[in-house]
C-alpha cells in the first residue's frame, strides 16, 4: 500500500485531493493510506520517515511548506514532494528541496494524474536502497539513500557516510558489511578504508581521487580494478545502454 500525507490548513482543498487520489486509485488499481495533518509544524516535529509521497501546501500558518519541507529533506531524502500552492513563483525554490513538482490552484485532475506518476517513479527509485544510520542523540535513525552518499570511510568501529549536501552520519558497522551492499549500487574501493560513488567522481589521478570537492587516497593496487569498474559503469550509463543518458 502507497502511503500519502496531505498537510493542508484547507479541508476543502484536502477533501478535493483525497477525491483525486481515490479516483486515481479506481483507476490504476493502487491502494492508498492517506494521512490528513492540518498544522505543518506538528506534521514536521512528529514526522517518521514511512510517507512514499507528500503533498505541502505552501501558505500555511506557524510553518509554512517550503520550511517544513527543508526540515523533512534533512532525515528523509526518498520521499516526493508536491507543493500546492496559489502562487507558481515559489518553483524555483522548490529545486532547493529536490521537490518533484508544483500543483497550482486551481487543481485539475490530469494535472495531478500526472504529477502524482511522476511522485512514484521518483519514490520507488530513490527509496529501493536506504541506509539507516542513528541520530547524533542516539533516540532514533536516519534514512540516507545510497545514491546521496558521495563517498564511505572507515573510522575504527563506526562507517562515515559523507552526503552530497554536506551532511555526515556515522553507523556501528564494518566497512565491508557496507560495501557488500553499495558496491551492487555504483560504489568501488578505492583504498582499504574508503568506497566511492563513480556518480561524483570529478578527477583522477595517479594517486588521487576528487569526489564531492574532496580529495581521496587511490591506492596504487586499487587503481587497475577500480578503472574498470569505474568504465564499466560509464558505459552502462551511456545512451542505449538502460535508456539513460
Amino acid at each position: 500500500m502507497i502511503k500519502i500525507a496531505i498537510v493542508e490548513d484547507n479541508e476543502r482543498d484536502f477533501a478535493l485531493l483525497r477525491s483525486f487520489l481515490e479516483r486515481y486509485g479506481e483507476e490504476q488499481k493502487e491502494s492508498f493510506d492517506i494521512r490528513y495533518f492540518g498544522d505543518a509544524f506538528d506534521f514536521v516535529s512528529d514526522y517518521v520517515p514511512e510517507y512514499d509521497v507528500i503533498f505541502f501546501d505552501i501558505e500555511m500558518p506557524r510553518m509554512n511548506g517550503m520550511e517544513g519541507a527543508q526540515r523533512i529533506r534533512r532525515i528523509d531524502a526518498g520521499v516526493a514532494i508536491i507543493f500546492v500552492t496559489n502562487m507558481a513563483q515559489y518553483a524555483v525554490k522548490g529545486y532547493e528541496v529536490d521537490a518533484v513538482d508544483f500543483l497550482v490552484k486551481p487543481i485539475s485532475y490530469e494535472g495531478f494524474a500526472e504529477k502524482l506518476r511522476r511522485a512514484f517513479g521518483f519514490s520507488f527509485t530513490r527509496r529501493s536502497v536506504p541506509i539507516l544510520v542513528g541520530t547524533e542523540s542516539g533516540e532514533g535513525f536516519v534514512r540516507i539513500l545510497c545514491s546521496d552518499v558521495c563517498y564511505a570511510e572507515k573510522d575504527k568501529n563506526y562507517v562515515v557516510y559523507h552526503c552530497r549536501d554536506g551532511n555526515v552520519f556515522r553507523k556501528r558497522e564494518q566497512l565491508h558489511e557496507a560495501g557488500e551492499l553499495l558496491c551492487q549500487h555504483g560504489f568501488a574501493y578505492i583504498n582499504s578504508g574508503c568506497l566511492v560513488n563513480f556518480f561524483d567522481v570529478r578527477k583522477l589521478t595517479q594517486t588521487t581521487l576528487t569526489v564531492c570537492g574532496v580529495e581521496l587516497p587511490l591506492a596504487r593496487r586499487r587503481r587497475q580494478d577500480f578503472l574498470a569498474a569505474y568504465m564499466r559503469w560509464l558505459n552502462g550509463r551511456m545512451p542505449g545502454k538502460d535508456g539513460r543518458s
